[in-house]
Formats: C-alpha cells, sequence, structure tokens
C-alpha cells in the first residue's frame, strides 16, 4: 500500500492556530491494473444497473468540428469527426468509482454508499470535459451490471488507463492566500527559501477525494450553487501524481511513471469536482488549477 511522507506533521507546533485551517483528504493512489466493478477504482468498470440507460453527452460539440486528426481521436466504428453537429449523443466514459467502505472522506446522499464519475470525453467550456456524479447504494444495483457502450469519438486524454486505488487518508491544510493574513506571513517568513506550505504545498497533489482546494493558476474564487449553497469539493482529478518538489511523493514512487492514468487536464493542470451539500442533484460544477 502506498504511503505519503507528512512534511507538514508538526507544522502546528509553530503554528497552533492552523489547526483550525486543517482537513483530512483521502488521497487515490491509482495505479494501473485490472479492476473489476465491485470495486473503487479509476477508468475502471463500474456497478452500473442493466436497465439503466446509459448516459450521453447531448451538449453542442461546434468546436471540436475545427480540431485536426491529431487533436481528436475517433474510435474504431465510431463517427468520423465531421459528422458530429450540435445534439449528437456522445456516450459519456468511467472516470472513477468510488465506495465509502474504501474512502474515509467519502460522503454523498443520505443512505448512498457509491458515487461514480463520469464525463464527455470531449472539451465543453473552458477545455474541460463535462462531468456527471450519479450517487448510489451497491445493494440496490443487483447481480447483472450494464457494459458501458464503446466511446465514438474521444481526445485520448480525457480517457483513463484502467486503475486499482490504494486509498491513504492525508491530512491538509488550507491554501496559503486564504490564511488570515498575519499567520500567511509568519509561514512565509518560517518558510525561508524551501517552500513547503505556501503556492498549494500544504495540499496533496494527484487524485484525491474531500480536503481543500488549491489556487495556484487563479486567484481564489467562491464556489457557489445556482442555488446559493456553497459548493463542497469531492474530488480531484490531476494527471501526475507529484509535481517537481519531493513534498507529497509517494513511498512507491520508483515502481511506476508517475503517471498512471494517462490523463491530462489542460497545460498539465488539476480538475477540481464540486457538487451541492445541499441537493445532490443539482449540476456538478469544476474548477481548474
Amino acid at each position: 500500500m502506498p504511503s505519503t511522507p507528512q512534511h507538514l506533521a508538526s507544522i502546528e507546533t509553530r503554528f497552533p492556530e492552523l489547526a483550525a485551517h486543517r482537513r483530512t483528504a483521502t488521497r487515490l493512489h491509482p495505479r494501473q491494473g485490472t479492476p473489476a466493478s465491485t470495486e473503487s477504482n479509476v477508468g475502471g468498470p463500474l456497478l452500473w444497473p442493466a436497465g439503466e440507460p446509459w448516459p450521453v453527452c447531448r451538449e453542442a460539440h461546434t468546436d471540436l468540428l475545427e480540431y485536426s486528426d491529431l487533436d481528436a481521436v475517433e474510435a474504431p466504428g465510431g463517427d468520423p469527426i465531421g459528422a458530429l453537429t450540435d445534439g449528437t449523443p456522445v456516450p459519456l466514459i468511467p472516470v472513477a468509482q468510488l465506495f465509502r467502505r474504501d474512502v474515509p472522506d467519502f460522503f454523498g446522499p443520505p443512505g448512498t454508499d457509491l458515487a461514480q464519475v463520469l464525463w464527455c470525453p470531449l472539451d465543453h467550456e473552458a477545455f474541460v470535459p463535462a462531468v456527471s456524479v450519479f450517487w448510489r447504494t451497491a445493494a440496490d444495483v443487483g447481480g447483472t451490471v450494464a457494459e458501458p457502450p464503446p466511446p465514438t469519438v474521444f481526445q485520448s486524454w480525457y480517457v483513463p488507463a484502467p486503475c486499482t486505488v490504494a486509498p491513504e487518508q492525508v491530512t491538509e491544510y488550507e491554501y496559503g492566500h486564504l490564511l488570515p493574513p498575519g499567520l500567511l506571513a509568519r509561514i512565509e517568513e518560517w518558510e525561508a527559501g524551501r517552500v513547503t506550505y505556501t503556492w498549494g504545498r500544504s495540499i496533496t497533489t494527484g487524485w484525491k477525494v474531500g480536503g481543500f482546494a488549491s489556487w495556484t493558476l487563479s486567484d481564489p474564487s467562491d464556489m457557489v450553487c445556482d442555488c446559493g449553497e456553497p459548493l463542497r469539493l469531492f474530488l480531484k482529478v490531476e494527471g501526475g501524481e507529484w509535481h517537481g518538489d519531493d513534498l507529497w511523493v509517494p513511498d512507491d514512487a520508483g515502481t511506476f511513471d508517475g503517471d498512471p492514468t494517462r490523463i491530462t487536464i489542460g497545460r498539465g493542470y488539476a480538475l477540481w469536482i464540486w457538487v451541492c451539500p445541499s441537493d445532490y442533484a443539482h449540476p456538478v460544477q469544476t474548477s481548474t488549477q
């Protein structure tokens, strides 16, 4: 089981005020493999009811018509790019399946124990895929599981390689520029050239459930549902499992190349998936950092 060095384990000794800015998150540690539909996984099969229609995206994909063959990939037997018009249904593809039993920081509607994250494997607004989250009670699915339809048209960097996961709960601290200014100034002085907290270092790299959001690409933003309820961070999707420093490198780093899912968001960013805790049926929102 991969584990992560806790480089900020003793920081509250120096800055006791950080206790009010601490959360746990569950790092998923995806590793390429052959997961089953009864397991938490990334890019693998889903425990999907056989009688439930597979979801499709019917939003406009007009911009895709401008892509070259190098930018968009046609699946064997799929529609040619030129035939993809507004309203053409595009099957969603599995991104992650998470069971409550496996993920300490899992949350969702009361009575549910399974979250299934799917997305349209094409660029949408802000050049990211359109995400949907389905919440279930696993025992209600039954013994017959549906197979997802093969994708017709997709962008390869949005198709995750099948991975098993090894969830690990880690401790995070709130993004630096959301701390009280005086506390942030003291932390920056303490860092003295070796950045270990600011610039998002207090938040784990790689795929994770829960915890804090990072805002290294833009200023911090209030993520609010259309109903007015503050959104809650559910899942972070990221191509690499760590960045250029060594702060969140897992202890099995020498056994794989650091990019097990083969996902790329933008220019190597992370996609943060937010849900409405007041009504989980409300549309998912995303941010890119």
